[in-house]
């Protein structure tokens, strides 16, 4: 479970000031780590806004792009320790 000042939950807020250049499948993927972690820490308001936000994208995305995922993970990949990261993979 994340806890407000978790280093991982700090990296995923990081990673959301970066979320445009990850594509639909990317940002989706970004948004729902960030309700799971805001619902871990009690902020049910911002996890839906993040959950929607998770299916706005999803509902958007035209097709599924490999590389978009892959540029996705390999960002994550720069904050992230790997075992992490393999969660969401």
């Amino acid at each position: 479970d994340y806890t407000a000042d978790d280093p991982d939950f700090l990296k995923l807020k990081d990673l959301e000031k970066r979320i445009a250049g990850f594509g639909k499948e990317g940002q989706a993927i970004v948004h729902y780590a960030l309700a799971e972690a805001y619902e871990d820490i009690g902020d049910n308001d911002k996890a839906f806004a993040h959950l929607k936000a998770a299916a706005d994208a999803k509902s958007v995305a035209a097709k599924f792009s490999e590389a978009t995922v892959r540029n996705t993970f390999a960002a994550m990949r720069t904050v992230f320790p790997a075992e992490a990261v393999a969660h969401y993979e």
